[in-house]
């Protein structure tokens, strides 16, 4: 009974679901983030300072232009995305070797609007996942400790936005073909009128080099 209840308490600050997609969706995915000319040392905060990744900010009003644009994305956003939201920050996040991401509260919005709230809620797709000795992410409320969960090929999970998280580092890689532990993860917010004014429509950041990004915009 105890663990019954337990189990029913973390169901108030995150969830988990197992194999919601086919193995070819999840093979492409991967395939086409890592070839991606938009992929390059991540561009948020000094708590991500040794991922890789890059980030679309979009409104319900702008999701098929991120589906024309990423194609590889819709099934994720068709799976993922509530309509009770009304803007986006997606960023599929690539973790390497001795790499990891500090503990911090996603608000990443909060460059373009400074009274942003936290998002309504996080989802996490795991993508490629090696064999590893580390990298779990560990989710707190406030500094109470709630949950290590243990990232696995096409695992996706909600948890709470505003829930304190981080990934524990990468000590150990044991797979000779998988470099990264590579995830997609959604902030999706709701925002009253005026804060959705200041978020851009449509937005893809990436440090990836000029040329490359011009050569993507032509």
């Amino acid at each position: 009974m105890l663990d019954l209840i337990k189990r029913l308490a973390k169901k108030r600050y995150y969830q988990e679901k197992n194999d919601v997609f086919s193995k070819n969706y999840i093979q492409n995915l991967r395939d086409q983030i890592l070839e991606s000319d938009y992929l390059a040392k991540n561009h948020l905060n000094y708590r991500f300072s040794t991922t890789l990744g890059f980030s679309v900010i979009f409104k319900t009003e702008t999701i098929n232009k991120v589906k024309d644009k990423f194609p590889y994305f819709c099934e994720y956003i068709d799976q993922t995305i509530s309509n009770k939201y009304n803007a986006y920050y997606l960023n599929p996040l690539l973790i390497p070797l001795d790499a990891k991401v500090e503990p911090h509260i996603d608000k990443s919005l909060r460059s373009y609007c400074l009274d942003v709230p936290t998002p309504e809620r996080v989802s996490v797709l795991y993508i490629d996942i090696p064999k590893m000795s580390g990298g779990k992410l560990i989710l707190y409320n406030d500094e109470k400790f709630i949950e290590e969960i243990t990232p696995v090929i096409n695992k996706l999970l909600f948890f709470r936005g505003d829930l304190r998280h981080e990934v524990t580092p990468i000590e150990e890689i044991f797979s000779d073909n998988i470099k990264y532990r590579v995830s997609l993860v959604c902030e999706q917010y709701y925002l009253d009128s005026n804060q959705l004014k200041q978020i851009p429509d449509f937005l893809i950041r990436s440090d990836t080099s000029f040329s490359n990004f011009l050569k993507n915009e032509i």
